[in-house]
């Protein structure tokens, strides 16, 4: 099996300015970077060719966030009652 290269942080550090500038008002920085992270280590799971990893984890976070963005987490609220 071909070793994974891992693509320097400059790369993904590019994702996450360029996410939090498209979801400035929906999302913060955190949530962005959450997003990048988990998109970064499920793709990097599985490359065999790693050219493309920064554009694809780009990809599946943007697509995470915009999803979230139409469906925000439920919060639980409690009444006390």
């Amino acid at each position: 099996m071909a070793e994974v290269r891992a693509e320097p942080d400059q790369h993904y550090d590019r994702v996450v300015d360029e996410l939090t500038d498209r979801f400035a008002g929906v999302h913060d920085r955190d949530a962005v970077i959450q997003a990048v992270n988990d998109a970064r280590h499920q793709l990097e799971a599985h490359a065999k060719v790693t050219n493309y990893l920064p554009v694809l984890t780009q990809k599946l976070a943007r697509t995470r966030l915009a999803d979230l963005g139409m469906h925000p987490p439920v919060s639980v609220i409690s009444t006390g009652v």
